[in-house]
């Protein structure tokens, strides 16, 4: 029996997509804008404050020290555009230059694609806090130079400022106030895309040692040696996990074949905890993992999807053989009528994967529900206030065998508390004297909540808090802390919400979801439903052992 692929994107599209946002990304490089015109630099690091406003602290808990590979994407190369041999190494992105080129300190996401993780989109930049540029940089060759900033995910003419920076040659601190020389204004606006572009007379090579995107008031500054606190809970992963509650504690992880029902277009096995797989026909570039589903849920509790997986090869978008490097979730809402062609699934726009291990967070709970929905897919549905009897993850829309590796998947409530939470906290630049104020707020902008612990002790790099708010208190809050050391302080928002006043378990299931679940794909008939709903009690397993988390970020000692 013929296996219908689920409803795509023209594979002409798909490439003339790709394509095009490749093309608008590269640009035309204005020589207005960076030829002839200079920026104030310091020779050498003469500056001596650390503190102050920082973005990538305070956004990833993570400065761009370029002491880790995080700090720049270099597996896609819509993101470094021109740079010859770019490599970290030795605490510096060094890179050579012989024409137009840039590199992305913050990337806003793909066009019509989910963003996730560092993603612009879910960070944009607050220009009334961060409105100056430091950058510490050595070039060979005296450069003209700049950045270049958007406010969409298009990147082009309609949404982009731009100002100069000359690098000069040697060893140099840029020290700039961010206004715009051309287009789109800095002060006001809410960009998600900023990029440092190169125009050199000649093939140069540049390092650049760190960058801090902070404030003007904020006096000298030079590389951030201060606090990195992550909040560790609550989190964007959320909380109580289907998988371990449905299934009497047996988490999607991988551990047996029994975490997944169906492998479709697959050829793969589970060795070790992972489920190593190959892409195979007879649809290759359509490979699935249908999950054991084995009662009907609440799209409205259960929707924080985490997949932690990689694959062999180098990242390719191009809908080709090599090419296809993005995932994508699906899933059948009760109910729904069964088609020959599949149409009965909800497919979820693209999440581009990048290679090494990928963990990455989509919350399918969105207003309004259908905009977690690929808009080429018909009908529209969604997630939210559906009921869900399929779950299935597709790794990837290669037309080759592509090798990958998936390790977890889980799909979790929010972090919730009745009358108390314990706030986890964790700083990944420990130091003697360094503590915490918490605060709690009814979004995650604008750092005006209201304070919920004073002096929080963090010196040995862990702290939990216990909150217990006033009786009564309900509804979804996010957590942000100030972080001190010294004169040296931090802000920073936890990466997902809290929900409090609500009772922790008890999930009310649907009917079991029976019958051979896994061809629905096929228009099989489900089988019969339970006569009345399945109520679990809340997971014995301790959200720990629900799911591996992403491997936090090792602290590397500072270069000298």
């Amino acid at each position: 029996m013929t296996h219908p692929a689920k409803p795509r994107t023209n594979p002409s599209l798909v490439r003339k997509r790709r394509r095009t946002t490749a093309s608008a990304l590269a640009g035309a490089f204005s020589l207005a804008l960076i030829v002839g015109l200079s920026a104030t630099g310091q020779k050498g690091a003469s500056a001596q404050t650390t503190g102050g406003a920082d973005y990538a602290v305070e956004a990833w808990a993570d400065p761009w020290d370029y002491n880790n590979a995080e700090d720049q994407l270099l597996a896609d190369r819509n993101t470094i555009v021109g740079l010859e041999n770019p490599r970290i190494a030795s605490g510096n992105l060094s890179f050579d230059v012989s024409s137009g080129a840039y590199f992305h300190m913050i990337w806003g996401g793909y066009p019509d694609s989910t963003p996730t993780n560092r993603d612009g989109a879910l960070h944009p930049i607050d220009t009334s806090r961060y409105n100056r540029i430091v950058i510490k940089a050595t070039a060979s060759a005296y450069t003209p130079a700049g950045l270049r900033w958007y406010t969409c995910l298009q990147q082009d003419g309609s949404c982009q400022g731009g100002m100069p920076i000359t690098l000069e040659a040697g060893t140099r601190v840029y020290d700039l106030p961010i206004s715009s020389s051309e287009g789109v204004a800095w002060q006001g606006q809410q960009p998600i895309s900023l990029r440092m572009i190169f125009q050199p007379y000649g093939p140069t090579h540049v390092d650049v040692d760190w960058i801090r995107l902070t404030n003007t008031g904020d006096g000298p500054v030079t590389e951030w040696s201060g606090p990195v606190l992550r909040i560790e809970d609550p989190d964007i992963t959320g909380g109580a996990d289907y998988a371990t509650t449905a299934r009497a504690g047996d988490a999607w992880d991988m551990s047996s074949a029994d975490d997944y029902l169906r492998l479709d277009n697959v050829s793969g096995q589970v060795q070790n905890g992972v489920l190593e797989g190959t892409n195979a026909g007879p649809t290759i570039n359509d490979p699935g993992v249908t999950l054991k589903v084995p009662v009907a849920f609440s799209a409205d509790n259960f929707h924080r999807a985490t997949v932690t997986y990689t694959y062999d090869g180098e990242l390719n978008l191009e809908d080709k053989a090599g090419g296809g490097q993005n995932s994508r979730l699906m899933w059948r809402i009760a109910g729904t009528p069964l088609t020959a062609n599949g149409s009965h699934n909800q497919v979820s726009k693209d999440v581009v994967t990048f290679p090494g291990q990928t963990s990455f967070t989509v919350d399918l709970k969105t207003n309004p529900s259908s905009a977690v929905v690929d808009p080429r897919h018909r009908p529209i549905v969604g997630w939210a206030g559906n009921m869900i009897e399929m779950f299935r993850f597709d790794p990837n829309e290669d037309r080759g065998s592509r090798r990958w590796h998936l390790d977890n998947i889980k799909l979790a409530d929010d972090d919730a508390g009745d009358a108390s939470f314990a706030i986890k906290l964790r700083d990944l630049n420990p130091a003697p004297g360094t503590t915490v104020k918490l605060f709690a707020d009814n979004d995650a902008v604008g750092f005006d909540g209201q304070q919920i612990a004073e002096g929080a002790d963090i010196s040995g790099g862990t702290a939990t808090v216990n909150w217990q708010p006033a009786a009564g208190t309900k509804g979804m809050f996010w957590i942000y802390a100030i972080t001190t050391r010294g004169a040296l302080s931090s802000r920073t928002y936890s990466s997902g919400p809290v929900r409090m006043g609500s009772p922790v378990g008890g999930y009310t299931f649907g009917p079991a979801t029976g019958g051979p679940q896994g061809q629905i794909n096929f228009g099989v008939k489900l089988g019969t439903p339970a006569a009345s709903p399945i109520t679990a009690a809340k997971p014995a397993v301790p959200k720990a052992q629900t799911a591996k988390k992403p491997t936090t970020k090792k602290v590397v000692a500072k270069k000298k």
